[in-house]
């Protein structure tokens, strides 16, 4: 059935849709805040304890696997009962295609083909996919029927750089290999055949000649779909980005330093070609591959014409990338059950192209990127206020003059005297004496007068409770990133203390970036430690004419928010009240 098509409404799922429909309405008519909204769109959102993703290996029927070439001692990997080796696969006689198949007991619902991610320049063999290896993603897929396979390419043996800096030679043959696969399994399944099959395996193989069949990658692997998708369109019935690097240009702005990719690797140079779905997974809090990146690609998709093929879906946290360190927190797939339901549902819904999926990738990309602003490296003072303010607004915190003055004002404020003083260029180095002794002085006049306390403390720990776990885990008092179960830790002495200690820090003691962080959490969490600034401010015209105009401009944002979320729910009123049956 094609989304949208009419059913009947005395089915079972039709009652049902309804009873959501009524419950969609009933929330939007009492005028509710955005954290509602985001509820009903994400179900239930992620609560304290809540239970980590705990599942359990597939049981496959068949694994058919072929990696000559891509296979090395140092890799370990022992044949199971239930695997056969297959035949090698090469494209144009010269180029090997390692693949592991893995086939489901049961009926099997469709094929995913996985691309992995990037890896150390120096551990290219680390890439190299062996059978019943994956992230949680395939693990759940293979668990609701689906078959998964495991691509090992080129790039492995061939590309000895960054794969930001792959040749062109290499990307055209990588994906020439991805098409050479796809070909293969769709049209002459039995390639994969087996002396030792039975008519019973021959018959399965022979049924995925019919069967959907997705590319899906993540990280680098996500980039390589989404190209894949520009660069062989109408081949595969659809692409799934999770965590992908999809628009070069911006994730240049959001790591600085970050070296300039060969252009034919980016996904946004060629969004014309794109003619066939693509879903965008992205965890907001990857510090890895920024979430704006994925924002970015998304709004030259729809400049480019592409809105009813795309869709977009964040994660609010993310897990642990496999094989890094603190760097790679929020790249990985999601650890926390709730989310990570949430995530499989958006996939079931685009590879289902289910008749009652709610459509609101544009009100994620407006609202997202917003939010995202807060850690967005090349942010402009304007961005980062409405970025904070905008999550005010959602806590409860209406728009009002009163409002305005005791809450968002004061946070304007905070972030003006922050850029000011830590992004003063006048100071010769970031550890400068001038620098150093400035806030040595401000922290020193806070403490006497008693402001600077636990509780002030305990305030801007929980402001940036996402990034200062990874402080907590560098200090000891965390061992693992345990975002679930770290709210007792907010009561604790030891965590006011040791966030107070660190502006005792020195240039040997503590980097300039971990100071600044303190200093910024301190305040944007407790702007009122700068009242006897505020009359200055007051009174500085330019300022004020600023902050008149910034003002504006959130509530130009607020309100293309809710008209955004209006737009998603009128349909379904009108459809309560019989119009458009």
């Amino acid at each position: 059935m094609k989304r949208g098509a009419a059913e009947n409404s005395d089915t079972p799922i039709a009652k049902k849709q309804k009873t959501a429909e009524e419950k969609f309405l009933k929330l939007h008519e009492n005028n509710y805040h955005f954290d509602i909204f985001s509820k009903l769109i994400f179900s239930d959102v992620a609560q304290q304890n809540t239970p980590a993703v705990a599942l359990q290996d597939p049981n496959f029927k068949v694994v058919i696997t072929n990696n000559t070439h891509y296979l090395t001692r140092d890799i370990p990997y022992t044949f199971q009962k239930n695997h056969y080796p297959g035949k090698q696969l090469y494209l144009n006689d010269d180029t090997p295609i390692g693949y592991n198949l893995h086939i489901p007991k049961g009926e099997i619902k469709g094929i995913f083909v996985y691309v992995y991610g990037g890896g150390d320049v120096k551990a290219r063999k680390s890439l190299v996919k062996v059978p019943e290896v994956f992230n949680d993603l395939c693990v759940a897929l293979a668990e609701r029927g689906y078959a998964i396979v495991t691509l090992n390419l080129l790039d492995i043996n061939e590309n000895f750089k960054d794969q930001r800096l792959m040749s062109e030679d290499i990307h055209k043959r990588l994906h020439a290999s991805i098409n050479k696969f796809f070909e293969t399994i769709k049209t002459d399944p039995l390639f994969f055949n087996h002396p030792r099959f039975g008519s019973q395996e021959k018959m399965i193989l022979e049924s995925l000649k019919n069967k959907k069949i997705f590319l899906m990658g993540s990280s680098f692997g996500g980039r390589t779909a989404v190209k894949h998708a520009e660069l062989y369109p109408h081949t595969f019935d659809g692409y799934i980005s999770f965590a992908g690097a999809l628009s070069y240009k911006m994730r240049e702005k959001c790591l600085i330093g970050c070296r300039k990719a060969n252009d034919w690797l980016d996904p946004a140079n060629d969004l014309s070609n794109i003619q066939d779905p693509i879903l965008i997974l992205h965890n907001m809090d990857d510090n890895q591959v920024n979430v704006k990146i994925a924002l970015d690609w998304y709004k030259k998709a729809i400049k480019a014409g592409k809105k009813d093929l795309i869709q977009l879906f964040i994660i609010e946290k993310g897990g642990k990338a496999n094989n890094r360190n603190l760097d790679g927190n929020g790249h990985g797939v999601t650890e926390n059950l709730n989310y990570f339901e949430q995530m499989m549902q958006a996939i079931h819904s685009f590879v289902e192209n289910d008749p009652y999926h709610i459509e609101v990738s544009e009100w994620r990309a407006h609202h997202y990127n917003i939010l995202a602003n807060k850690n967005y490296p090349s942010a402009t003072l304007e961005q980062q206020f409405i970025s904070y303010a905008f999550r005010l607004y959602m806590e409860g915190k209406e728009l009002n003059d009163e409002n305005w003055k005791n809450h968002f004002a004061p946070l304007y404020y905070a972030l003006h005297y922050l850029n000011n003083c830590l992004d003063n260029h006048n100071f010769k180095d970031q550890w400068s004496k001038e620098f150093k002794g400035y806030f040595d002085k401000e922290i020193k006049n806070l403490k006497a007068s008693g402001v600077l306390n636990e509780k002030v403390a305990k305030s801007a720990v929980k402001f940036y409770l996402g990034n200062y776990l990874s402080f907590l885990n560098e200090t000891g008092m965390v061992k693992n990133d345990d975002f679930d179960n770290i709210q007792p830790l907010f009561e604790s002495q030891d965590i006011a203390k040791q966030f107070l200690q660190r502006f005792e820090g020195t240039k040997s003691s503590m980097s300039f970036a971990t100071y600044k962080f303190h200093v910024s959490a301190l305040f944007l969490a407790n702007p009122e430690l700068l009242k006897d600034k505020y009359a200055h401010w007051e009174n500085d015209a330019d300022l004020q004419k600023i902050l008149k105009d910034v003002r504006k401009k959130l509530e130009v944002k607020i309100k293309k928010d809710q008209d955004l979320i209006d737009a998603i729910c009128q349909p379904k009123k009108q459809k309560l009240a019989g119009v458009n049956l």
